[in-house]
């Protein structure tokens, strides 16, 4: 007697990441308002506030960027500021590529775009977790949750602004520290990873009253390089 073979459900790697993502993206909806609260205040106008969640796509540098607007700061200062903290996501590619060698050139460039902390977070998650596999399609489900929502929250924070004129004192950012505080304690394996974190929030204690943010870059720096020292340590 013939039987038929069931047939194997082939995972959809892309809503999979998109929900895996909705966490951080819950978290994050608070932020985008603060920050379209911030930019408003700091003199940008909506079309402003929102092209730079459209085109920049960085939570930090946003609010970097919008703090330093309403300042007398050369325009010039505030590029390079929020270049500089971007900087991180040098590491962050550096870490994915051996997994996206595979895709097209022409994808890469809107797959880095849309590289955020979380995104990274997210998908690195899933590789500890299942491997390559579907790896790509993961991410840009992630990513592209991550982008559309932070859109639709600026937009909101734009309408809550005008709301409520003192929303920016409710202390909403609090919510993405938590969430993705949880994600990256979640994702730390080795020696080299506690070392990294410690040293990161010592340094923002002892830093947090440093302009322009200098407190964050000097400290994310101290802490990157404890962690690359101990692990070539540790591979001798």
């Amino acid at each position: 007697m013939n039987t038929l073979a069931t047939p194997t459900k082939t995972p959809n790697h892309f809503l999979k990441g998109a929900v895996d993502a909705l966490p951080l993206v819950l978290a994050a909806a608070p932020v985008a308002v603060i920050y379209a609260v911030i930019a408003s205040a700091s003199g940008l106008s909506d079309g402003a506030t929102l092209a730079m969640s459209l085109f920049v796509f960085a939570g930090s540098a946003q609010f970097i960027a919008a703090s330093l607007a309403g300042t007398d700061i050369s325009v010039w200062v505030i590029i390079m500021t929020v270049f500089v903290v971007n900087l991180r996501h040098l590491l962050y590619s550096t870490s994915l590529m051996p997994h996206v060698a595979h895709t097209p050139h022409r994808w890469r460039g809107p797959m880095a775009f849309v590289l955020t902390d979380e995104a990274f977070a997210t998908t690195m998650g899933y590789f500890n977790r299942s491997g390559s596999n579907g790896l790509v399609g993961y991410y840009v489900g992630a990513a592209l949750c991550l982008y559309v929502l932070w859109q639709v929250a600026t937009l909101l924070g734009l309408l809550a602004g005008q709301l409520f004129p003192r929303i920016n004192e409710w202390g909403l950012e609090v919510a993405m520290v938590v969430a993705f505080t949880g994600v990256v304690v979640a994702s730390i394996k080795d020696h080299a990873g506690w070392a990294c974190a410690v040293v990161a929030g010592a340094g923002m204690l002892l830093t947090h009253d440093w302009p322009h943010q200098l407190g964050l870059l000097t400290s994310s720096l101290v802490a990157i390089v404890v962690a690359v020292a101990l692990r070539l340590r540790a591979g001798a």
